[in-house]
């Protein structure tokens, strides 16, 4: 019987069967079945078993108190009530899940949402569901047996035969809703479970190979792997739902699993014998897939049996979890060479596809087919991202093929359709091949010369061909080029060509030793190639620096210093080429290679194969905290050849912390500096404030004038132990503390030059610390090398420094100091020269004294010369008990030498201080009146420079003119006490003005003033005796009167007022409190000078600019000045003034000498909205600002101003009242009287002489 036969009939018994069943089993209308049963799943079984249950009636059932039993126990179904509804109501046609109590069947499956959720009344369904054998029965309330299922094993309580046992992950199904009562008609086991839904049953697939070449090629015996080629693989009949695993293969026959072949996998070629596919068939259960393969000569099958075989097969094996289906096809075995034997001698077509030819070619399925239409080969061009070893060109292919002529080249399209490319093509056995052949392949040059590489090309295949020769790589830094770029060969034989190597212009040490790779290629089969490397060196040194280490002051290996410490560097420096290295520099540099970071450098002679270690030494002291970057580079310059030049260069970090002063420390500053002393007296001096509240510690702090080098280089003086800066104190060093003492009055705390002085601290260190007379920077330091402050000045500046920017301060003049600026009590520090930009020029020895008031009611006599000013100051004279302090500029004023004459023969202290040099001399006038006082006992002082011995006067003169009786009274003038400046009788003389101040508060403060002014310490104080004046043997002065008729009627004014009294000095206050007082004006400024400039050394009087300024307010402004013929070039800048106040509105006027009723107007006064007036020895030049001692004062008191203002008017119209009154302002020598009769001829004679000479004589002073 034919198996066709037997299958007809086993159909017709299936139909009979099926037909008796439908005809004699009852259809179940009235009661719910078991519809599907989970028994072995993928999961836990304790946890993912479960029981569907449906309900075919027309009617809901209640399900309560039924019950599931196992071939072990029963369970009591129950509501699931975690999802659950809590109902035990099975609707008609509606399904229900039985579950134990611990289930995860629903954290993972999908259940619908109107199943009834059922669960036994335990942790397990029976016993568990047996995975082998095991039977399940449902009954109802009443223990009705509803329905029932066995499988594995016939158990008498179930009727019929079981089903068998199933597989791991597939339940089973009823098949039907007609209840037969035999579970192996029943139920049937699917692949597919589906709780709450409708059963799938899924039966068992089909495997085809639709598309396969008829021969597959054997290996080269050259090879280690046969050409590539494809096969098309087809499912049927498969789940949809499932997932599967494949596996394709050769096999050496079709009984055992001997396989031979690597599969691709998509990714790599592995061993066929894997599943190497997951696949998942359509919803039609069917699934296409293209498989490539190839056979491996070393696995033992091939061996074994391919080798020698005629044939072998296709293996397919498709897996879903344990079920298997499996496929297997016998295919005709290919001898590409005699290497293998008994099959059909083969050989392959090779081609490179264009795009004229198929577009695109690459990726394309093509195939090999005779006459017959059979196929011969299949396989994709390239490039078709399969590792297969072939060239990966567009287009090409390679396709085996048995020997013969007349077969067709097909391109495959997406519907499996044939496009025929080529036809006539003949295959014939055998192969391309070449090969690279040369005598060495190592090669030496030196730098930067070239190589020339000879080699031969032989052509070991069977065919003639044609090759492309080309430079497949190249070390970077190398060229190369072949003689020939294409060159034909006939089959087994050679030609000679040659390649030339040059080197990069650039020269690193991966360049130094190089290789190529000379690519030889068929341009028929662009497999057959070969490729051959060359090997190439330089000679030459390479110098690096492979390692470097830092050390601390005692070589203690270190990556972490203290700020300011000397951080050691050591470096290794190694010579790695083949040749010896000269004249090497090792440069170091800190964290930018640059000339502003470079530390320094070492330099050798000759470098070979031993290592040096250059070291140097970095102070860290204008470093950072935190990290650091050491860089050493050995022949930075590159003037060395070698054979890398990039690799010169190591780096190391180390971090520095922080030793910086504390805030506190911070805070201290160098408040005044002395840099050029006067010469032959070494007392440079530096001070140095401490602006905080508590004392600071000294110990270790020091100066240097060489901050920027290296600690030990630098040019110190330091701090010794113990040394303490208290609170808002000053301390003071100096060179020599006696030169310092004698020159400024007071003790400095520290010396350094020499030891001077065993009372004064000596500093350590170096002797010869100089500040440059041209230019110095000067640095606080505290004993880290931190700079706590920095001075800079004259010719060195730095800018954007961190202790200074913008200039440096200018230079001064020898005896000039610098003091810091302060606002509002406190020093300024923006690190810049506006640190020390005072208004003042300030000179060794000179006071500093700030501005200060007194207010109250004060007596005060207020007069003016030459009305009242001798009988004011007369009769303050007399009324003197113990002591007079006068300060005056020049004193020839016979009269009042006679009234103090007195006042020492009643015992009355006086003490004279004068101006040594004043312009034109000590006159002998003066000289005869100073040695009478000196005679009398009048203590006489001269402030008097004399270089010759080393005495440098403090001020250019001392020009104030001032007078304190009994520490109460203080007389303050304009005038000095001459013949007209202090006249006896008021009709002629110089208009000058005064005021008496009766307090003892402001006396005292000027008593102290004159006191430190006339210190007999300072070198520039000299006694009168010592003043060596010599005069005229047979020189008299007497006591004259001379008389005008200027009408005096300006008398004494006493009053008490309620004023605000200023004391004013130059060169301390005079220049602010002025400019203060003329800013402050609101209505009106008279003014009354001996002489204004208009500019001061090339820049405008700042008081004028202020005037100015006041001018183009709107202001009243007047001024008057003095005019005196006999001084010229007085006069032409006086007439600049005056120009320059009328341009601008001030109104000035001149009085002349030679036509008034004055000698001179020698005042320096000034008047401000008839409120503020200043009386003052102050010229408006800058010599008397800025450099003399000058005393004045400022009385705001609207009494005081409105007197001193009638004056200034009066003068103001002098010539308008001269008119009305037809005066003529000369001298009548007529009404000039002798005080004694008997000599009226020698007097008048004499007098005549005084009023000559007096005219002569008369200064701007």
């Amino acid at each position: 019987m034919t198996s066709n036969n037997w299958s007809i009939i086993q159909t017709f018994i299936f139909i009979l069967a099926f037909t008796y069943i439908l005809f004699q089993s009852p259809i179940v209308d009235s009661n719910p079945i078991i519809n599907e049963i989970m028994i072995n799943p993928l999961e836990n079984d304790n946890t993912h078993e479960w029981i569907e249950i449906y309900n075919p009636t027309n009617k809901s059932i209640n399900m309560s108190q039924w019950t599931i039993t196992d071939n072990f126990q029963t369970d009591t179904l129950e509501p699931y009530m975690i999802i659950g509804n809590n109902s035990m109501i099975l609707p008609s046609n509606q399904y229900c899940i039985i579950t134990d109590k611990g289930t995860e069947l629903y954290n993972n499956t999908t259940i619908p949402s109107n199943i009834l959720l059922l669960t036994v009344d335990d942790l397990s369904i029976g016993n568990g569901l047996g995975n082998l054998n095991d039977m399940i029965i449902l009954k109802n309330q009443t223990g009705y047996h509803v329905d029932s299922v066995e499988w594995g094993e016939d158990y008498p309580e179930i009727p019929g035969e079981p089903i068998p046992s199933i597989q791991e992950a597939m339940s089973i199904i009823r098949t039907t809703f007609i209840d037969t009562n035999n579970s192996i008609n029943d139920f049937k086991e699917t692949h597919t479970p589906t709780p709450g839904d409708t059963n799938i049953y899924t039966s068992k697939g089909n495997i085809s190979i639709t598309m396969a070449p008829s021969f597959i090629p054997k290996a080269y015996t050259s090879d280690s792997y046969s050409l590539p080629f494809s096969i098309q693989i087809q499912l049927q009949n498969f789940s949809s739902s499932n997932f599967y695993e494949m596996k394709v293969a050769i096999q050496a026959d079709n009984s055992t699993h001997s396989i031979a072949s690597q599969t691709w996998d998509l990714n790599q070629w592995q061993y066929s014998d894997r599943y190497l596919f997951n696949i998942t068939p359509n919803e039609t259960g069917s699934y296409s897939q293209w498989v490539h393969l190839r056979f491996n000569t070393n696995y033992k099958t091939y061996k074994e049996y391919i080798t020698h075989q005629q044939t072998a097969f296709f293996h397919i094996k498709i897996r879903e979890k344990t079920i298997t289906t499996e496929f297997n096809k016998e295919v005709n075995l290919l001898d590409m060479d005699t290497s293998t034997k008994n099959a059909i001698p083969g050989g392959y077509y090779v081609t490179t596809l264009t795009e004229n030819e198929l577009s695109p070619p690459q990726n394309q399925r093509l195939l090999l087919s005779n006459k017959n239409s059979e196929i011969l080969s299949i396989y994709s061009s390239e490039n078709n991202s399969i590792n297969e070893g072939l060239s990966s060109t567009d287009g090409f292919v390679k396709l085996s093929c048995p020997t013969g002529s007349n077969y067709t080249l097909y391109f495959l399209n997406e519907n499996n359709q044939k496009i025929m490319i080529k036809d006539n093509i003949t295959i014939s056995q055998g192969q391309y091949n070449t090969r690279i052949k040369t005598e060495t392949s190592s090669f030496e040059t030196k730098p930067q010369k070239s190589i020339t590489i000879p080699l031969t090309i032989e052509n070991t295949g069977d065919f003639n061909d044609t090759y492309t020769v080309k430079i497949e790589d190249i070390s970077h830094g190398w060229h190369a080029k072949p003689s020939i770029k294409t060159i034909q060969i006939a089959s087994k034989h050679h030609e000679n060509i040659s390649i030339k190597v040059t080197q990069s212009s650039i020269q690193r040490n991966e360049f130094s030793h190089g290789t190529l790779l000379l690519f030889i290629q068929s341009q028929k089969d662009l497999d057959s190639q070969d490729l051959h490397s060359f090997s190439f060196e330089i000679i030459a040194p390479d110098l690096t620096i492979p390692n470097i280490k830092t050390y601390d002051s005692n070589w203690n290996e270190i990556d972490t210093i203290g700020q300011g410490r000397n951080l050691k560097i050591k470096a290794y420096c190694k010579n790695t080429g083949n040749k010896n290295a000269s004249n090497v520099y090792v440069s170091f540099f800190c964290d930018t290679i640059d000339d502003d970071h470079y530390i320094g450098s070492k330099t050798y002679e000759d470098i070979g194969k031993y290592q040096k270690y250059p070291s140097i030494l970095l102070d860290t002291s204008r470093l950072s905290l935190g990290k650091h970057t050491i860089y050493v580079i050995v022949d930075h310059e590159e003037n060395i050849k070698e054979l890398d030049e990039y690799n010169n260069e190591n780096q190391i970090e180390f971090t520095i912390t922080n030793t910086s002063p504390t805030k506190i420390e911070k805070q201290l500053l160098i408040s005044e500096f002395y840099y050029h002393n006067y010469p032959g007296i070494a007392n440079e001096y530096l001070s140095i404030y401490n602006p905080s509240n508590i004392s600071i510690n000294l110990t270790g702090f020091y100066l240097t004038n060489t901050p920027f080098k290296n600690y030990e280089d630098q040019c110190i003086i330091q701090f010794p132990n113990n040394s303490f800066i208290k609170a808002f104190s000053h301390l003071y060093i100096t060179q020599k503390a006696g030169s310092f003492y004698n020159q400024t009055g007071f003790q400095a705390d520290f010396e350094y030059k020499e030891n001077t002085n065993e009372n004064i601290v000596q500093m350590i260190g170096s002797t010869s610390f100089t500040m440059g007379n041209t230019g110095d920077a000067v640095a606080l330091k505290n004993s880290f090398n931190h700079s706590i402050d920095f001075i800079c000045y004259g010719n060195i500046s730095f800018h954007n420094h961190t202790h200074w920017n913008q200039s440096s301060i200018p230079l001064g003049s020898p005896g000039q100091i610098y003091k810091r600026m302060q606002e509002n009590n406190f020093y300024i520090d923006t690190n810049t020269m506006e640190d020390f930009n005072h208004s003042r020029i300030f000179f060794i020895g000179q006071t500093d004294l700030k501005p200060f008031s007194f207010q109250g009611n004060y007596p005060l006599s207020l007069f003016v010369s030459p009305d009242s000013s001798y009988q004011a100051i007369s009769d303050v004279l007399k009324k003197a008990d113990f002591s007079i302090q006068i300060n005056m500029y020049e004193f020839t004023n016979m009269h009042l030498c006679n009234q103090l004459i007195n006042c020492l023969q009643r015992n009355v202290s006086i003490t004279i201080l004068m101006e040594g040099s004043p312009v034109g001399g000590i006159s002998d006038e003066g000289y005869y009146i100073l040695n009478r006082l000196s005679e009398y006992g009048a203590d006489i002082y001269f402030i008097k420079q004399d270089i010759r011995r080393d005495r440098y006067s403090r001020y250019s003169f001392n020009h104030a003119k001032y007078a304190i009786i009994d520490n109460e009274t203080l007389i303050i003038e304009s005038c000095n006490w001459a013949e007209t400046g202090v006249p006896v009788h008021p009709s002629f003389g110089n208009r000058e003005w005064g005021i008496i101040i009766h307090n003892q508060s402001i006396a005292r403060y000027l008593s102290n003033i004159f006191y430190l002014d006339c210190n007999q310490s300072r070198p520039d104080i000299i006694p009168f005796h010592n003043l060596n004046h010599t005069i005229p043997a047979d020189f008299y002065m007497g006591a004259s009167t001379i008389y005008g008729k200027y009408e005096h009627p300006f008398l004494t004014k006493y009053l008490n007022s309620t004023a605000t009294i200023t004391p004013v000095f130059s060169p301390d206050t005079s220049l602010p409190l002025i400019e203060s007082m003329i800013q402050q004006a609101q209505h009106s400024i008279y003014i009354q000078q001996l002489y204004i400039y208009p500019e001061w050394e090339g820049k405008m009087n700042p008081l004028i600019q202020e005037l100015i300024t006041k001018a183009q307010q709107g202001l009243d402004i007047k001024v008057i000045f003095n005019y005196n013929p006999y001084y010229k070039s007085t006069i032409i800048r006086c007439n600049e003034t005056k120009q320059l106040f009328e341009k601008y509105g001030i109104q000035t006027q001149f009085i002349y000498t030679n036509s008034s009723p004055f000698s001179n107007i020698h005042n320096k006064g000034m008047i401000i909205d008839n409120n503020t007036v200043l009386i003052s020895s102050i010229n408006w030049n800058e010599n008397s600002i800025m450099k003399n001692r000058e005393v004045g004062v400022i009385i705001e008191s609207t009494d005081v101003a409105s007197y001193y203002a009638d004056v200034f008017f009066y003068d103001w119209h002098i010539y308008d009242l001269a008119e009305n009154q037809n005066q003529n302002f000369t001298i009548d020598q007529g009404t000039m009287m002798p005080d004694n009769m008997i000599y009226i001829v020698s007097v008048f004679m004499l007098t005549f002489i005084v009023i000559a000479r007096d005219w002569k004589q008369r200064k701007w002073d």
